[in-house]
């Protein structure tokens, strides 16, 4: 299923949602824009076993989320993300035939999340991140060619939010995803990354 999919779902579910959420900050449908930085690592095995490439690269999405008013001071948040740059792993090198090179990048990366959040104060949400990721990696090697893969995986990790106004939310947040291993041309990969990014939100 496509992520357009996935958000037209997410907005239809959150529209009957509605009704039980409470008048607040955190609560309700929002849309945020995030920029940061993302730490990526492949682990090869196949051909390349015993292999790594990583790279720090840059790190941009556009996320949406809806909040819901769980008990005192609690906020349950579901969302989708869909990153809005590829993000680059680096190269390895071989030699066969001479000397090769494997390069990697992760694209059409998007994820489906849960953050259930605590409000220390009115203004003021911490919150915890549990993610399902897919994405799809482009593999270009000097010696066999291009090939493509596309991987699954799990992310977790903590944030913070602040509301500058009822509409208006600054945050910060780190998440570390771990992908599956699949196979393209001779070798297979694992790839895995951990991202801090900086969060400018609006809720409608």
């Amino acid at each position: 299923m496509k992520f357009a999919n996935f958000c037209l779902s997410a907005v239809a579910l959150c529209c009957m949602s509605t009704a039980f959420a409470a008048e607040g900050n955190f609560t309700g449908a929002s849309l945020s824009l995030g920029l940061g930085t993302s730490s990526n690592k492949v682990e090869y095995g196949g051909f390349l076993n015993g292999q790594s490439s990583s790279k720090t690269d840059l790190a941009s999405d556009l996320q949406f989320n809806y909040g819901i008013a769980a008990g005192n001071n609690w906020v349950i948040g579901l969302g989708a993300s869909y990153d809005l740059n590829d993000r680059k792993f680096g190269a390895v090198n071989y030699t066969d035939g001479g000397q090769q090179t494997v390069n990697v990048k992760l694209k059409e990366h998007w994820s489906l999340f849960v953050t259930p959040g605590y409000l220390v104060q009115p203004d003021l949400l911490v919150y915890g991140k549990l993610a399902y990721h897919s994405a799809k990696a482009d593999i270009h090697d000097t010696d066999v060619g291009n090939g493509t893969s596309n991987h699954q995986g799990v992310g977790y990790g903590i944030g913070v939010s602040y509301a500058l106004t009822r509409a208006v939310e600054l945050g910060a947040e780190v998440q570390y995803v771990s992908l599956s291993r699949e196979s393209a041309n001779l070798s297979n990969g694992k790839p895995s990354f951990t991202e801090a990014m900086v969060r400018l939100g609006y809720r409608f």
